[in-house]
């Protein structure tokens, strides 16, 4: 609705997209293919880069969710654990007469710290709960999956998203008639990993030094 009422308001395609935050290379196709009167062309071909796309990135979201899934059920675990299970299980020791002290240091600090934590219902509940949401938002934050996909599986499935991205642009910048020179340059811009913006960066110099 957004898109539309900026083309009827005498808007560009392309100025209407970037005022309705549609992704930044989208954007920049649609720029340098506007004049050229290949815009349906674009679309089709953008439609079948999105899908591609989508698929590598359900890809990594699928392997980022099992070991989010099970942290979750952990943490659940361990909270069942520290205000049911381990108070129960401690003053069942203590009236058959078995003290924690001489399980050991680490026991008896844990026995201190479950009883507390069981005492202190529902504020340590509140609090434990809390510290789960903030590494949660923390997980979700975009330094963490920038973090995550340098390594291994996520780091190739990132670069195979954005540069299946990145070469898709490309080509229809390309096809359009666009100089290379500012295909390279707007690609550059667009890409989401500082390697792949690196590559367009020295591609386009080469080009120019006619290398």
């Amino acid at each position: 609705a957004l898109l539309k009422s900026l083309i009827q308001s005498g808007e560009s395609l392309a100025g209407a997209m970037s005022k309705a935050e549609f992704p930044q290379m989208h954007q920049k196709i649609i720029s340098a293919v506007e004049a050229t009167g290949k815009i349906p062309e674009t679309f089709l071909k953008l439609s079948k880069e999105i899908e591609r796309t989508e698929k590598l990135t359900a890809s990594i979201k699928q392997l980022l969710y099992a070991p989010i899934i099970t942290a979750i059920l952990v943490y659940m675990l361990l909270w069942f654990t520290f205000s049911v299970l381990s108070p129960t299980l401690f003053k069942q020791n203590a009236s058959l007469g078995i003290k924690t002290e001489r399980a050991g240091i680490f026991i008896s600090n844990y026995a201190e710290f479950v009883n507390w934590f069981a005492r202190s219902q529902p504020f340590s509940s509140i609090l434990y709960l809390s510290i789960g949401v903030g590494i949660g938002m923390l997980l979700r934050s975009k330094k963490f999956r920038n973090w995550v996909t340098r390594y291994g599986i996520f780091r190739q499935l990132t670069e195979r998203t954005d540069g299946a991205r990145s070469w898709g642009a490309f080509a229809q910048l390309f096809d359009a008639g666009l100089d290379i020179h500012r295909t390279c340059q707007m690609i550059s811009e667009a890409c989401v990993l500082e390697r792949k913006q690196a590559s367009f960066l020295m591609l386009k110099n080469k080009l120019r030094d006619g290398v």
